[in-house]
Formats: C-alpha cells, structure tokens, sequence
C-alpha cells in the first residue's frame, strides 16, 4: 500500500485515474475494513476470495476503486467466487458521461491459471449478459486478469483493447 500511496500523491496519471482495477489482492473476510485498503480520493469496492466456494485460502480477491471526482454515485450489482472465477459487478453514475450512457457497468474479473476456462467464461457470460439486460442504457467495461482465458469466445462483440505489455513483457487483461 505504501507504493500506491506515493504513486497517488505523486503520479497524476494515478490520481486522476476515474477506476483503478486490482486483481489477486489477497484479502479475504479477516481483514476488515477498508482502512487497510484506503485510498485517499477514492471509493474502496472489494471482494474477498471465500474459502468455502473457492475452495481456497490464499490469492484471488478483487478491489476497484472510483474516483470520487468522477463519480460518487456507485452501487455494487453482484459478487461472485467459485472455484473457477471471481468476479465484482458495480454500476457507476459519473458527473458526466455521454448521452448515450446512463452509467458505466463495471465488472472486474480474475480467473485463477488452474481454473476451467470453459465453465469461467461461460459463468462470465451469463452474469454479464444478465448485467446487460438489467441495466440496458449503460456502457459494460470488462477489466481485470483472464489468464488464458479469452472472453470474445463467449461474448464476441468485446474486444481486448490493452495490446502493450503492462507487467514487464506480459500484457495482463
């Protein structure tokens, strides 16, 4: 925490992100509140990795935090862990958005390197077009780490927009 905090005071780029995604952030039910996570400027959105549907103690866990000058208008839809996908679905209303969006339908995903990518992505898919149907006059962003796992098999019309490396040569989702 200490790294992002100096990255928030220091680095605009940081701070005047609107979302910033996390993914593997190792929290689980133990660690309470939000102090531990607190970011100044920003809303904290987490979910925690659930031993008794993950079947797993250690890694997973989602964190997105909202810019409180791009929106302060924000409700978490649904969260989701299971042994193959983690997922947090959030709505946010901005300030200011185009016309043609009533709000921004965020949904940050992990899917573990061992998981089934079939069940993932189907699971994934469903949620989302669920997401859609529930919310028609916002904009879906799908972040977070997909592993190998490829959504567009799924969900044609989406589309990877990062192409550049982002974790030294690996391009992370």
């Amino acid at each position: 925490m200490d790294e992002i905090h100096l990255l928030n005071r220091w680095n605009s780029d940081f701070y005047n992100s609107a979302v910033l995604c996390f993914t593997e952030t190792w929290l689980n039910p133990q660690i309470h509140g939000d102090n531990t996570i607190y970011i100044p400027g920003f809303q904290t959105f987490r979910s925690d990795r659930i031993e008794e549907t993950a079947g797993k103690t250690k890694g997973g866990g989602l964190c997105l935090y909202i810019n409180n000058s791009w929106s302060q208008d924000v409700t978490i839809i649904y969260k989701f862990c299971d042994e193959n996908l983690e997922s947090l679905h959030i709505n946010c209303k901005p300030f200011y958005s185009p016309r043609e969006f009533s709000s921004f339908l965020l949904i940050a995903v992990y899917v573990p390197p061992q998981a089934c990518v079939k069940k993932a992505l189907r699971t994934l898919a469903d949620q989302i077009m669920e997401a859609e149907a529930k919310h028609p006059g916002s904009l879906p962003i799908i972040l977070g780490d997909f592993n190998q796992a490829n959504l567009r098999k799924e969900l044609p019309k989406y589309f990877q927009h990062v192409n550049c490396p982002t974790r030294g040569k690996n391009t992370l989702d």
